[in-house]
């Protein structure tokens, strides 16, 4: 983290990552100041891609105590509704709630859209606290990916705006 900060890389203006995700909230009109940003795996990955699916996933204990973590967090946070940016995060939620359980598997976005499963409303996680859900094309990953989404009539980034607007 240190060295991430010290390159630069944890500034939310040069961030690409950041500025992508700030920009698609300023087109949801979702002001910043009223979310609560985490991370499904918690830490900084010592070497390698910090893109794509995290080597946490290997330590099954680790990532036990991440979703521990989690939902200690959902509890105090009490969100009406949760982003979901990526694949891999889905799949980490998938076993706290029983509503999730399409996500669990390694499904492509064009089946996820394809049978409805891409905005999950009244999610009750296993220490009862219940949240709308959308799952989104990871920022750093929108500018490959996004054109792949399909929500009710539409396609691509106004797809997934239009995913948003439903937890509304």
């Amino acid at each position: 983290f240190k060295k991430a900060k010290a390159d630069g890389k944890e500034d939310v203006q040069k961030n690409a990552t950041w500025r992508k995700l700030l920009a698609f909230l300023k087109e949801c009109n979702i002001a910043p100041e009223d979310c609560f940003f985490t991370n499904a795996i918690m830490g900084a990955r010592a070497e390698g891609s910090n893109s794509g699916r995290s080597p946490a996933f290997k330590d099954k204990a680790f990532i036990a105590a991440c979703r521990a973590f989690f939902l200690r967090q959902l509890e105090a946070q009490k969100p009406k509704a949760i982003l979901v940016l990526g694949k891999e995060p889905a799949r980490f939620l998938s076993p706290l709630s029983s509503d999730l359980g399409f996500w669990k598997s390694d499904q492509s976005f064009a089946k996820i859209d394809a049978a409805g499963e891409q905005v999950k409303k009244s999610v009750r996680f296993e220490n009862d606290v219940t949240a709308d859900l959308v799952l989104l094309t990871h920022p750093s990953f929108r500018p490959s990916n996004v054109h792949r989404r399909r929500y009710g009539e539409a396609e691509g980034h106004k797809a997934e705006v239009e995913m948003v607007g439903d937890l509304a």
